[in-house]
C-alpha cells in the first residue's frame, strides 16, 4: 500500500504527526502545562490505576520496561497519550463516551481483535465494546499512540458501531465524510481549547498534536478496515487461558497442562493465541 505523504503532513505543520508527537509527549515538557492531569512513567501492569481518569477498564496481560502515560483534560474532550513497550491488554469501554485510538509512530503495528493495525490507523470503541490489542515484540523499541476520549454527545448518531476500524491512508466514498468532518471539528476545538504555553494556543505543544490530527484527517478519507478475525469464542478461551495461568502462577506452566485442564487440544490453544495477541 502506498502512502500519501499528504496524509502524514500539514501545511501548516513543518514536522510529521509523529515528530509532533514525540516532542509533545515529552513528560518533563508536559509536566507545568494546565490542564495536565497526569504525566507519569509507570510499568503498564499498572497501566488502569495510571489512567484514573478514564473509564475504560484497563486490564494488561504483561509487558517490558516501563510506558510514558500523559492525560490532559482540553474542554472538548480528554486526551491520553502513552508511549508502550511490546505488551498486550484488554480494554472495554466504559463510561457514556466512545473513544478514539490513532497509532503515532512510524513502526507502529498491532493486532486489535484479530485485525492488523498500521501506522496512522484509527480505531472507534463504543460503550460496552471490548478490544483485545497485541503490540508484536518484533517491532522493536517502544510504540506511540493517543487515545480521544468523547462524550456520546458530541458524537453523530450515524458513526459506525461495534468498534470497527478505519484507516485514514485510503480513499473512500461520501458515506464516510461525516466521519472524518466531525473528526476534525473536534480534534481543531481541543487544539484551540488546550491552555496555551504562549501568546496562542498553537504553541502549546499538546494543542499543535491535536491540531495535527485534525489537519491531516481532513486531507484525507476513511475506510472500514477488514471484518475481525476474533470471535466471543476465541475472546471466551482467552478468557479461560488467562485465569488458569493466574491460579497456577506458582507452579511451571506446560501448554498440555493448560489443554488438559481446558478439554481443548494443545492446537486450538496455539492458534487462539496466536490469532489474538500474535504469539504463544
Amino acid at each position: 500500500m502506498t502512502r500519501d505523504p499528504g496524509v502524514l503532513r500539514s501545511p501548516r505543520e513543518t514536522c510529521s504527526i509523529e515528530e509532533t508527537f514525540r516532542a509533545s509527549f515529552d513528560p518533563a515538557l508536559l509536566a507545568g502545562l494546565p490542564g495536565l492531569r497526569k504525566a507519569v512513567g509507570v510499568d503498564p501492569m499498572d497501566f488502569p490505576s495510571s489512567l484514573g481518569c478514564s473509564p475504560n477498564a484497563w486490564v494488561p496481560h504483561g509487558g517490558a520496561g516501563r510506558c510514558a502515560i500523559a492525560v490532559a483534560d482540553l474542554g472538548a474532550g480528554v486526551l491520553t497519550g502513552a508511549r508502550m513497550p511490546p505488551s498486550h491488554f484488554d480494554v472495554t469501554a466504559g463510561g457514556d463516551q466512545v473513544f478514539v485510538v490513532f497509532g503515532m509512530d512510524e513502526r507502529h503495528h498491532s493486532v486489535v481483535n484479530g485485525v492488523s493495525v498500521p501506522f496512522a490507523a484509527l480505531g472507534l470503541g463504543w460503550p460496552g465494546t471490548r478490544c483485545v490489542a497485541h503490540w508484536p515484540e518484533h517491532v522493536g523499541a517502544d510504540q506511540s499512540f493517543v487515545t480521544a476520549h468523547l462524550s456520546l454527545d458530541r458524537v453523530p448518531p450515524d458513526w459506525p458501531r461495534a468498534g470497527e476500524l478505519f484507516s485514514i491512508h485510503e480513499l473512500s466514498g461520501p458515506a464516510m465524510t461525516r466521519l472524518r468532518t466531525v473528526l476534525t471539528e473536534i480534534f481543531l476545538a481541543m487544539a484551540r481549547e488546550a491552555p496555551p504555553s504562549g501568546p496562542d494556543a498553537s504553541e502549546h505543544r499538546l494543542g499543535r498534536l491535536v491540531e495535527a490530527i485534525g489537519l491531516a484527517l481532513r486531507g484525507s478519507s476513511v475506510l472500514p478496515a477488514p471484518p475481525a478475525l476474533v470471535t466471543k469464542g476465541y475472546l471466551s478461551l482467552i478468557d479461560r487461558i488467562d485465569d488458569h495461568i493466574v491460579a497456577h502462577f506458582a507452579e511451571p506452566i506446560r501448554l498440555e497442562d493448560v489443554a488438559e485442564a481446558l478439554r481443548v487440544s494443545r492446537r486450538t490453544i496455539h492458534n487462539v493465541m496466536t490469532r489474538v495477541r500474535g504469539q504463544t
